[in-house]
């Protein structure tokens, strides 16, 4: 120890008490001075109680959860690093593309990037099919000490309803990064509605679903190119031939978890034939069978897999119904018994071929595809079989999920021509019951024929019927499926077309609109949404915005920010390889004036149809142009064209100069350092025109607001100077101001109140006072008036008599009254300016609710207390809601502060518990929690304990009155806890009263138990437990019961103590047995939590020998062991 503190070290203690910040800061200073006094001051001191400790692991939680069974659900990353895999192979090849992948989702795990505006819980969505390495791809990307204690892995099935989610939801303590396989599309809108707000987690999912969800990030993982597969395997069998290798990497088509599935049966079965020499279908059957001696036969083995082929899931050991339909449908009991399939799929599972342990997937796509065509081969009507009424919803859409990779199948892609154009897929409204999902399965195996049904069904619909077409998902995407295809674009973006202009602002949830927006991306490449060329997309945008229909506007302007903005979709929600299709041939510009032509076209559209837009579709469009500018910018060729806009957009009457400014700072001090030069100079110079080319503009660039640019420290002085010079101009010249008042009274920027400060100095002679004044009166009255407050702040100490002068006139005007609380207040901001307010509010002149204005004056310090006193006594003789909540509102602000004289108990006692506000649901809105009622409350308890009887009387007598300060749960804890702490003897009485009624009993028990409130110590254990025996042995068949109704949770550490007396004196009373409860009602737990219940009650079953006792604790583990 002496050589850690001697240089310098840290002095670490670790207790398990629970200490008070006071405490800990004690025993700091005592080691301190142990320390101290052997010589030894460089010492850091730190000290972990059992309350930081938690703390701190709570952050932690993969370890928590690695190192107890407190919780059910979810694995650690260490335990899932285990998993296979994670293991397979040993190093995965790292592609530009999963590099990229890891690094955003990284970047969206730290917030930064273009994730650090994120200031909820960040949501990844991660998806592609089965057998790419996508939960491989997720690994590596949290196994970093920078995440890796957070991290929470498990099956989004089995997190569902177990302890942990609900932990991780209720306790605000926790941080987590929760990872969820298998995850649906329902199931990942479920969690993100469940964890989307709490920015202490974040949630990662994993899905073969590919449908578009609500994510910050989408990430879709495709196959991986012939090398890559090469490398995996040289890597991870070395001892495996090159022939060999490179013959497994054709076969597995991109697949990395067939090609080592290959590779590992090739190295652990002993075969002498060369797998050059040898067909594809020999290497697939020496997958499904090896050379073992009691190995199933092939034949047995394919017939028996089938199924799983043609599934993309199949629930085999816990539904009990699919696998006897499967049986039953692919007629495997005519040849084959229980135990010989039994024996098959356990064979399969041990080989790897098959995977998942109740669930059970083939998750190998090209195995699957070979299985299908065999199958198809033998019988093409395997397929009707599963396209049949009694095939289960659930499987039906796995069925869904795996028809697509037949896509290249003769039989299949027959089958999907004549079942699309023979099948009635729709009713008047939708799809007809849960076939929508096989429908847009088809569309990709036969997409001319599906898009050919869509067609006659939603050609001939006006937009309303379209606006009431149900369960549309399915056919959005179909249709952004075929639209992939250039064969097909046009007429799938037509019926897009068509659904998203009949989307009205409250149908975003089916997001037609978002959908065809998306054709119109301008990447290219593998993020290309099509194979149409961007400029044979654009005649479509052209007609939606040279239209006379409002709507067609606003999906056309969607389309066009989705090209200005340059972000699209980049291959999120954008089906590329379609089943085992070969992959489209998307679009690739010839050189980089194609896409610069369509940037330019585009943003040209826009601008010259500004006129024809409606108010809101105008401001939509003005975005567009005044948001994206940024990134455009770099283009030397798309500069002359922003700059003529942002010209042209000056002289329109109905955009904001400050707006074009500020967009084109934003360009100069954020960007065009990285110009080449003349570039930079360009955007330079074009700043200094816009911003000097007249007053007005002047005006809007350094007062309508508070520009990001002017951050800096160079920027703030010459915003200053600024300011001062137009201060300047306009005492010169005051008739400069008279067009722009308007907006300048609405102002209500730093900068707004500078220029009003700078106009007082100059304004000797109070000549605007006039002007400013006479502009009040085309403004609303919610105006912000700051340039005019910060003024008249200025000049009153200068001329004592101006500011009355014009209150008076103020006062005289019907509209500029509106602004006199306000200003009057921000001018002199004392105990004249609040009888001024008063005054006006007694005459009737401005409503009560303008006293408001005189809480300013009281937060800071300038408002005395006979001036107080004198607003008080009013507000309380007006006896209502609205005035009595000012009060308190107002004496919370005057009495905070330091140097507050006593609080007049007689007013704020009459004023907290005013019948308005506690008796009945007031007028005031009173919900949640009133912030000022509390702190006022609490201020005067601690004045005098005995004020807290005189409050607590009234609020018990209303408990549960909705809509009232009785009605608020943690007002009882504010005002009764002082009580039970100084008197609970006394303070008992006071609560026993509120048993008298049902819904007051109802509150004060769960009050007492701790519910709700956030306490460590529920309010019971503050009563000794003698006051509770005398009051109970009154009347104990009726008070036994309640009182057992007011027990802690059973976790808590005074439980037990309370309950076991319960027992022991009323143990015998029926109701007392029943009420007392070892599991709360309503809770979601976990097996692991009822086994803890379990485990605890059967140790103090043990340790009891009292009879009502045992019998009691042996009634509740029967009904723990119920649940288990």
């Amino acid at each position: 120890m002496k050589d850690v503190v001697s240089s310098g070290g840290n002095y670490v203690f670790v207790t398990f008490s629970q200490l008070t910040s006071e405490e800990r800061d004690e025993r700091i200073s005592a080691i301190e001075n142990q320390l101290s006094e052997k010589g030894y001051d460089k010492g850091n001191v730190q000290l972990f109680a059992t309350n930081q400790l938690v703390e701190f692991a709570n952050q932690f939680p993969g370890l928590i959860f690695k190192y107890t069974s407190i919780e059910g659900g979810g694995i650690d990353i260490g335990t899932w690093s285990e998993r296979r895999s994670n293991r397979v192979p040993e190093t995965f090849v790292e592609t530009d593309d999963r590099r990229e992948a890891k690094e955003k989702l990284r970047s969206l795990l730290k917030r930064t990037d273009e994730f650090e505006d994120i200031d909820k819980c960040p949501v990844c969505r991660v998806r592609g099919t089965s057998g790419l390495g996508k939960t491989r791809l997720v690994y590596e990307s949290v196994n970093h000490e920078q995440f890796s204690n957070r991290v929470i892995y498990e099956d989004a099935d089995d997190f569902e309803g177990c302890e942990l989610a609900t932990t991780l939801e209720m306790d605000e303590s926790r941080q987590a990064i929760i990872i969820l396989d298998n995850c649906s599309r329902e199931q990942h809108r479920a969690f993100n509605n469940r964890y989307g707000s709490y920015d202490r987690l974040a949630l990662i999912t994993i899905s073969t679903d590919r449908s578009k969800v609500a994510s910050d990030l989408t990430l879709t993982i495709d196959r991986l190119q012939k090398d890559d597969l090469r490398e995996i395997l040289g890597n991870e069998y070395p001892e495996v031939p090159s022939h060999t290798v490179d013959r497994f990497a054709t076969i597995a088509d991109g697949y990395p978890e067939m090609a080592l599935l290959l590779a590992e049966r090739y190295t652990r079965d002993d075969t002498e034939e060369s797998v050059v020499e040898v067909s594809d279908s020999t290497i697939f059957d020496r997958l499904l069978v090896g050379d073992e001696q009691d190995a199933p036969e092939l034949r047995a083995v394919k017939r028996i897999l089938t199924p799983f082929a043609f599934f993309d899931r199949i629930n085999w050991s816990d539904n009990e119904s699919h696998r006897e339909w499967i049986v039953r449908a692919f007629n495997l009991k005519s040849d084959y018994s229980d135990e010989v399939i039994s024996e098959v799929v356990q064979y399969e599972k041990n080989r790897g071929v098959l995977s998942g342990d109740d669930v059970l997937s083939l998750r190998t796509i090209p195995l699957a595809t070979y299985l299908m065509g065999s199958a198809l081969e033998r019988d093409a009507s395997i397929l009707d079989s599963i396209f049949h009424e009694s095939c289960p919803p659930r499987l039906l859409w796995s069925f869904a999920e795996r028809i697509p990779y037949a896509n290249t199948i003769d039989q299949a892609v027959e089958w999907s021509t004549i079942t699309l154009l023979r099948t009635e897929w729709f009713g008047s409204s939708g799809f007809k019951a849960n076939i929508g999902p096989v429908f847009r399965g088809l569309a990709e195996v036969t997409p001319g024929e599906a898009l050919e049904i869509l067609e006659r069904f939603l050609g001939p619909m006006e937009r309303e019927e379209l606006e009431n077409i149900g369960g549309r998902r399915p056919i959005l995407e179909s249709l952004r499926r075929i639209a992939v295809w250039e064969t097909h674009f046009f007429g799938a973006a037509l019926l897009l077309k068509k659904l998203a202009e009949a989307e009205n602002d409250d149908k975003f949830v089916n997001n037609s609109t978002g959908l065809f927006a998306d054709l119109f991306s301008p990447h290219y490449g593998p993020y290309a949404p099509t194979e149409v060329a961007p400029m044979d997309r654009y005649p479509l945008l052209e007609d939606l915005l040279t239209s006379r229909d409002s709507e067609k506007h606003r999906v056309g302007l969607e389309a066009a920010e989705q090209i200005l903005s340059i972000r699209g979709s980049r291959g999120g929600g954008i089906p590329h390889r379609q089943g085992a299709k070969p992959a489209p041939d998307l679009w690739v510009p010839e050189n980089n004036e194609q896409r610069i032509e369509y940037f330019r076209e585009v943003w040209k559209l826009v601008e010259r149809n500004l006129g024809r837009f409606q108010e809101k579709h105008f401001e939509k469009a003005l975005d567009i142009l005044l948001n994206n500018c940024r990134k455009l910018a770099e283009s030397e060729d798309l500069t002359p064209i922003i700059q003529d806009t942002f010209r042209n957009l000056l002289d329109h009457k109905d955009v904001d100069a400050n707006d074009v400014i500020s967009a084109t700072s934003g360009i100069v001090h954020y960007d065009a350092d990285e110009y080449p030069m003349e570039l930079r100079e360009s955007w330079e110079e074009f700043e200094k025109e816009i911003t000097n080319r007249d007053f007005h503009t002047k005006l809007k660039r350094y007062v309508a607001g508070y520009n990001l640019v002017d951050r800096s420290e160079e920027r703030e002085e010459i915003t200053e100077r600024r300011i001062a010079s137009l201060a300047e101009e306009i005492t010169e010249n005051p008739a400069l101001i008279t067009d722009e008042l308007e907006w300048m009274h609405e102002a209500s920027s730093e900068n707004t109140g500078d220029l009003g400060r700078e106009l007082a100095k100059r304004d000797n002679d109070l000549e605007l006072i006039d002007i400013l004044l006479s502009g009040l009166h085309s403004v609303e009255p919610d105006a912000s008036c700051r340039l005019f407050g910060s003024y008249l702040y200025e000049v009153v100490d200068s001329c004592e008599e101006a500011p009355k002068n014009v209150f008076d006139r103020m006062i005289d005007d019907q509209h500029l009254i509106n602004f006199f609380p306000f200003l009057v207040r921000r001018a002199d901001p004392s105990d004249e300016a609040a009888e001024l307010i008063l005054d006006t509010v007694q005459n009737g002149d401005i409503p009560l609710r303008k006293i408001s204005q005189i809480e300013t004056i009281a937060r800071s310090g300038e408002l005395s207390e006979e001036m107080f006193l004198e607003i008080g006594s009013y507000l309380i003789d007006k006896d209502s809601g609205e005035a009595v909540a000012i009060l308190v509102n107002l004496a919370e602000d005057f009495y905070r502060r330091d140097d507050a004289p006593s609080i007049n108990e007689d007013l704020i006692i009459q004023a907290l518990t005013h019948p308005s506000l506690v008796n009945k649901e007031s007028e005031v809105a009173v919900g949640g929690h009133w912030i000022e009622w509390e702190q006022l409350a609490e201020m005067t308890i601690k004045q005098d304990i005995t004020n807290g009887y005189d409050i607590a009387g009234p609020i018990i007598g209303s408990l549960g009155t909705k809509g009232s300060i009785a009605g608020i749960r943690e007002i009882l804890d504010i005002v009764l806890r002082p009580l039970l702490e100084e008197d609970p003897e006394k303070a008992w009485e006071l609560v026993v009263d509120g048993f008298d009624t049902d819904s007051s009993r109802v509150r004060i028990e769960a009050w007492l138990a701790g519910t709700g409130i956030d306490s460590d110590d529920p309010a019971i254990l503050l009563v000794p437990e003698s006051v509770l025996w005398d009051w109970v042995d009154v009347n104990p068949e009726e008070r036994g019961p309640q009182l057992a109704r007011c027990m802690p949770p059973m976790e808590h550490d005074g439980w037990w103590n309370l309950a076991h007396e319960i027992l022991i004196r009323y143990g015998d009373i029926d109701d007392v047995v029943e009420d007392l409860n070892a599991i709360e009602q309503g809770g979601r737990w976990g097996n692991d939590i009822f086994r803890n219940r379990r485990d605890k009650l059967q140790r103090l079953r043990s340790k009891s020998s009292d009879q009502n006792v045992r019998r009691w604790i042996s009634q509740k583990i029967r009904e723990v062991e119920r649940f288990l």
